[in-house]
């Protein structure tokens, strides 16, 4: 979402990865929502690419998936966010790129 508008911004290069660095799943951003089904375990959101005009978001987001699909985030600030499991509209044309192999380096599981 832009940060001033908070409209979705279309372009972003998503990636989620497990903690084992292997990537669950890689979009591009459009300007509809995306949505993914995720096994309880630890995963990390990172932005590959950034939308033209708009600067890279660097900062991984580091998340939790509990039994009952609901949510704790972190970020680099040790601050921690719980969200309840809402049960999203499926998908209208997911985008979804095969997985790249990728190492585990940059996760702090």
């Amino acid at each position: 979402l832009d940060a001033e508008t908070n409209e979705y911004v279309s372009g972003a290069n998503l990636a989620i990865k497990n903690k084992n660095g292997e990537i669950i799943a890689q979009w591009i951003t459009t300007n509809d929502a995306y949505y993914i089904s995720l096994e309880e375990g630890e995963y990390v959101l990172v932005e590959n690419a950034s939308p033209k005009g708009y600067v890279l978001n660097s900062d991984p987001i580091y998340f939790k998936v509990d039994a009952n699909g609901n949510t704790t985030t972190s970020n680099n600030t040790n601050t921690t966010q719980q969200q309840t499991n809402t049960t999203p509209p499926p998908p209208t044309n997911p985008q979804v790129e095969e997985p790249k192999a990728e190492g585990a380096d940059d996760l702090p599981f």
